[in-house]
């Protein structure tokens, strides 16, 4: 703990085993949540990690605007995270899916 002209801060260490832990129940929780479709498009990013929208609909067999809405969910749970440009971009798979 370290003291300031108007307050303090405290440095909390973290114990890797709780993290890991912890980290391991929250990924299994949010990938119980993931859809078919969304498992689908997580599996095909993998393979291909600049696949488009377009692509992505006919593989998995929807339409490229639930494709789109698929990823806005995968993105917003913390599966999915798009690196670069819309255009020239590629996509991460952040966690792993059942």
């Amino acid at each position: 703990m370290e003291e300031y002209a108007g307050g303090i801060q405290i440095t909390f260490l973290k114990n890797e085993k709780v993290v890991g832990n912890v980290t391991d129940k929250v990924t299994d929780r949010v990938t119980d949540k993931v859809t078919d479709n969304q498992k689908k498009i997580i599996d095909n990013l993998k393979e291909n990690n600049r696949i488009t929208t377009a692509e992505l609909a006919q593989k998995v067999g929807i339409s490229q605007r639930k494709v789109k809405e698929n990823i806005r969910k995968l993105k917003g749970i913390g599966l999915l995270s798009r690196i670069g440009s819309a255009k020239d971009g590629y996509w991460v798979v952040m966690g792993k899916t059942k």
